[in-house]
Order: structure tokens, then C-alpha cells, then sequence
């Protein structure tokens, strides 16, 4: 039976005491802590879920959410006009989170990888759901009505060049072999189709309609290879004001 008065942890812990290297704390200090913690854990999800619902919010407006559906060219396009910065950013905070939680009992016990994907899982989930609401689109209103410095000119192009070959807006004018297409921006351009344009068999173009369009753009004109139609229920924000034109 081993002598707890010979213990040389006890004995360590009662000399740091005696020398007066040892302070008691008062409730309120780890209650505090744990506060601190806890907004601090609550401010990185809510900016990775900002980023990650920005990044589905700008491909879904500027048409590049639609991009693979045009095959090999439509993938190239975008990986070039991918926002990687702000994907690098919310994978950041994703993973500051991830080392956050891993403090509490809960959760450093499970492997690291299980608990990366399920907060990469939540934040996915939770910005796909905040972009389907109007809370960017109310940023966007705001920032571009206020000037705001950056945020005003990425919410107006999304960091989208002004030559590209992706465009998704309603139709407001039609003619023979041309369509009128107002994009979220407000942007106008004249779409050329005829019969080597590609779209779905049986597909009727009607004012109104929500489009996305793949083809080459000069002079304001673009020149439609492929014209789908968006799904209904597409978070789609168009201008009443500009409509009524």
C-alpha cells in the first residue's frame, strides 16, 4: 500500500501552495471564460456560414451554379471564375471552428475527421439555406444603396469579369432570332439564337421567363449556343421597377 504523505505530486502541489504560487479563482472567472468561448465559437460559425452561403448566393446569381450543365466548357468556365478566396476563407473558419469545439468533452473524443465533415456538413447545409432566403439580397440593396466600400461593387458583379460567356436573366423583349435578357444586376443584353442553338426539345421562350445562357458576347450581343430554362423556385431577384419598363 503506497503512503500518500510520501507522495511527491501532493508534496509538489502543497510547497506551490505554501509558496503562494498557487491562486484560487473565483467563479465568475471561468464563467466568464466559458461566455468568452462560447461567442467567440458562435461569431467564426456565423462568418463561415456567411462565406459559404456568399459563395452559393454569387454562383446562383450570376448563372455559374448552372455551368456544369454545359458540359466540358461550362466546367472550364467555372474553375476560372470559381470564388476561391471566398471559399478559402470559410474553409479557414470551418476548420478554426473545428479546433474550437474539439475543447469540449463531446467532441474530442470522436475521430477528427468525423468531426470536421459533420461542422463542413452543418455549414454547407446552413449556407445553402441562407442563400435561399432574402438576407443577400438585402445586404446587396443595402451595401450598393450606401456605397458601402467593397462589399457595394462585389454584390453589383460578384467579381465577375464583364466579357464571360454564362448569363442568367428574364426575358423582357422579343424578336425574330433575339431575346432582350435582364440580368440580377440590372444588365441588359441582346441574346442571338437560331437553329444551331441548342435547347431542350419542345422548349417555348415566352416573356418572363427566367433563362440561363451559354454562348460568346460582343458588343453587348450575346450569341447563344446552348438556352436553358431555370427550375422553378430559383432564388431569382429581378428589379419590379425595371420590369414595369
Amino acid at each position: 500500500m503506497s503512503n500518500n504523505n510520501n507522495n511527491p505530486l501532493r508534496e509538489a502541489v502543497l510547497e506551490a501552495i505554501k509558496k503562494g504560487k498557487v491562486h484560487m479563482r473565483p467563479r465568475w472567472h471561468f464563467v466568464l471564460r466559458a461566455w468568452l468561448f462560447a461567442v467567440g465559437c458562435l461569431l467564426v460559425f456565423l462568418t463561415a456560414l456567411y462565406l459559404t452561403s456568399l459563395v452559393i448566393f454569387a454562383l446562383q446569381q450570376t448563372g455559374n451554379w448552372f455551368a456544369p450543365d454545359f458540359g466540358s466548357r461550362g466546367w472550364r468556365h467555372l474553375f476560372f471564375v470559381f470564388p476561391w478566396v471566398l471559399t478559402v476563407l470559410a474553409l479557414a473558419c470551418i476548420l478554426v471552428l473545428e479546433l474550437l469545439v474539439r475543447y469540449y468533452t463531446f467532441a474530442y473524443r470522436r475521430p477528427i475527421l468525423l468531426s470536421l465533415v459533420l461542422v463542413l456538413v452543418i455549414a454547407l447545409g446552413g449556407g445553402h439555406v441562407v442563400a435561399r432566403t432574402s438576407f443577400h439580397q438585402r445586404i446587396s440593396s443595402f451595401s450598393v444603396r450606401h456605397r458601402v466600400p467593397f462589399a457595394a461593387d462585389y454584390y453589383r458583379h460578384f467579381g465577375m469579369p464583364r466579357m464571360r460567356p454564362i448569363h442568367l436573366g428574364t426575358i423582357t423583349g422579343m424578336a425574330s432570332g433575339t431575346l432582350t435578357l435582364v440580368e440580377p444586376n440590372e444588365e441588359e443584353f441582346v441574346v442571338s439564337y437560331g437553329l444551331e442553338t441548342r435547347r431542350r426539345p419542345g422548349m417555348v421562350l415566352t416573356l418572363g421567363d427566367t433563362v440561363v445562357v451559354f454562348g460568346d458576347q460582343a458588343s453587348g450581343t450575346v450569341r447563344a449556343f446552348e438556352i436553358r430554362e431555370v427550375p422553378a423556385g430559383f432564388n431569382f431577384p429581378m428589379s419590379r421597377q425595371r420590369m414595369a419598363r
